[in-house]
């Protein structure tokens, strides 16, 4: 009976030893799953705010988009109206140097000049 009280005594230390080890590893893994579940709050939390960075910036971009397309349609409209005042004044220049290198003949001045070339080459 003392025999069996030492096997009993010893599979009963055994148990709880067991017992305090399966303990302790439990709550390692509790205290592992809290920090790890603190991390995952954490990248949450870092992923949202990446989230509402990008909606801003992509916003922000919307609006740059807008703007720029805005000053193009303006700058085209510029360019037009430049465009139009430069070929005015071109074509007004044109005609300034014409009448100035060949003054306008009346048909008078056109018939006598024609007239009297014509005697010239007979």
């Amino acid at each position: 009976l003392e025999g069996r009280g030492r096997v009993l005594t010893s599979e009963w230390q055994a148990l709880m030893d067991q017992n305090n080890r399966l303990i302790h590893e439990r709550r390692q893994a509790e205290e592992e799953q809290a920090r790890v579940e603190d991390h995952v709050q954490e990248l949450r939390r870092v992923v949202q705010r990446k989230i509402e960075e990008d909606r801003r910036v992509e916003q922000s971009l919307k609006e740059l988009d807008r703007h720029l397309d805005m000053q193009a349609r303006e700058l085209a409209m510029k360019y037009r109206s430049d465009h139009d005042i430069i070929v005015r004044q071109f074509t007004e220049l044109r005609g300034t140097i014409r009448r100035t290198i060949k003054p306008p003949r009346s048909h008078s001045t056109a018939a006598t000049t024609f007239g009297s070339a014509s005697h010239r080459t007979l």
